[in-house]
């Protein structure tokens, strides 16, 4: 679905070389690595926002090909950070993905309604999003994305850059299930940088490993996540053990 062969980066001041990468349609792909290891970076190059040398695909047709109206259907990203400083209401910042859909108003209210429940922000529509503290941003954001991939034709692909860092334990939990059951259930692509190995563990299909603007390691979680890449590769001398519900956690 996503494929990259041969990217490098344009820009002086990025370290970014991929020779072959993918992410498939009902996959959670997780992108792994040390701060400035150029994850936000591989995103930031899907998304279209970094120039770059090489070939760039989605569904078969290079990035560039797609009409901006007909990308935007196909392809979200969930920053780090969003700054809106108009004074929106959180329902107003979602409808915001309305924009490369076609929605008649009440379609678009039940729409708005869906995504806000799956991203559990409903209860924030009618508060100002300024006042919203991190985490409530960041969930209605999410859920700006879901609207704004709500029409598309084939696999939407949703990049997710610490989707969790400004939420709690539990919203964390919460909100990385729901994006799991995307894959799974709607056949979305979703790749997302994260911090958490054990939340990679748990999660996520697939993972892969950066380190310095390189691809060093790609396969299951599981697998990927040995101890012995963890100290190669994050300093830590961690160990792995297996949880009351058989699960693999590194301690």
């Amino acid at each position: 679905m996503l494929q990259l062969e041969q990217v490098e980066l344009l820009r002086s001041g990025f370290s970014l070389s991929i020779d072959e990468w993918a992410a498939g349609a009902g996959e959670f792909h997780a992108l792994l690595g040390c701060n400035g290891a150029g994850k936000s970076t591989l995103l930031r190059l899907v998304a279209g926002e970094i120039p770059y040398r090489g070939s760039a695909t989605l569904h078969g047709r290079a990035l560039d090909d797609w009409n901006l109206r007909e990308r935007a259907r196909h392809l979200a990203v969930l920053p780090q950070n969003s700054q809106l400083s108009f004074g929106f209401s959180a329902e107003e910042v979602v409808a915001l993905g309305a924009t490369p859909l076609r929605l008649g108003w009440r379609e678009q209210q039940r729409e708005v309604r869906r995504v806000m429940e799956l991203a559990q922000c409903f209860n924030l529509r009618g508060q100002g999003y300024p006042r919203l503290s991190g985490g409530e941003k960041q969930r209605v954001h999410l859920a700006r994305c879901l609207l704004q991939l709500s029409q598309a034709e084939q696999s939407p692909l949703l990049l997710l850059d610490e989707p969790t860092s400004a939420q709690d334990l539990g919203q964390q939990h919460t909100l990385l299930t729901r994006v799991r059951d995307l894959c799974e259930q709607h056949s979305y692509a979703v790749v997302a940088v994260l911090h958490d190995l054990n939340q990679a563990l748990r999660y996520a299909h697939r993972a892969s490993l950066l380190d310095a603007g390189r691809l060093v390691g790609e396969g299951s979680p599981d697998t990927l996540l040995s101890p012995e890449r963890v100290q190669v590769y994050w300093g830590y001398p961690a160990e792995r053990v297996i949880n009351q519900r058989g699960e693999a956690v590194l301690v």
